[in-house]
């Protein structure tokens, strides 16, 4: 086989594994499952993202390597907390054949700008939260290029990069692909023509 065709059948079974994994969504979603502000439950929502992460080509690890996943949290929200503590076990649990490595982030107790550079993420995950300025958040993400992702779609209007929604019944990407540019991600042409691209 060649090495044209070894690519497209690489390229034709990531694009299944996130069509795949989206499905899987759909069907393991109960219609009460949903929590404040998000659409799709938060461990479904790591396992799509964990996807996601495959069709960055600027996310370039080996297998033995880890990804350091920080979940932005606030302590004085329930909402955010829940959000958190899912968040983290299913980090923790995940299949993924790459190491992760989860870390909390309660921004309650410190700033994003302090917290970055003692923990150097790879990605962070943010949960819903309260009395935060989102577009800051977003601002300091770019400037240390890690990329964001998040179970609440407002945030993606507000400068986050990769969320997800129920559209009718079924789970879709969302992606601010000017986010994702600035936070130094190159998403594949595969993912792109699989999410809704913010703004449409």
């Amino acid at each position: 086989m060649t090495a044209p065709m070894i690519s497209r059948s690489a390229r034709h079974a990531r694009r299944c594994a996130i069509a795949v994994a989206i499905g899987v969504i759909h069907a393991s979603t109960p219609a009460d499952a949903h929590a404040q502000d998000m659409d799709v439950p938060v461990q479904m929502q790591v396992a799509l993202f964990l996807k996601v992460l495959t069709f960055d080509r600027n996310l370039v690890v080996s297998p033995a390597s880890e990804i350091v996943v920080g979940v932005v949290f606030q302590s004085g929200y329930r909402a955010s907390v829940n959000a958190k503590n899912v968040a983290m076990a299913a980090l923790q649990v995940t299949g993924n054949s790459r190491k992760i490595r989860a870390i909390a982030i309660d921004l309650d107790r410190e700033t994003l700008v302090t917290a970055l550079p003692r923990y150097r993420p790879s990605v962070l995950y943010v949960a819903p939260l309260r009395a935060i300025e989102i577009g800051d958040l977003a601002t300091t993400a770019r400037n240390a290029n890690i990329t964001t992702v998040t179970g609440v779609p407002e945030y993606i209007s507000l400068g986050l990069a990769v969320s997800v929604k129920l559209q009718g019944e079924r789970p879709k990407l969302v992606i601010n692909a000017e986010a994702a540019k600035a936070e130094g991600a190159d998403f594949s042409a595969e993912l792109l023509n699989l999410a809704q691209i913010w703004p449409e």
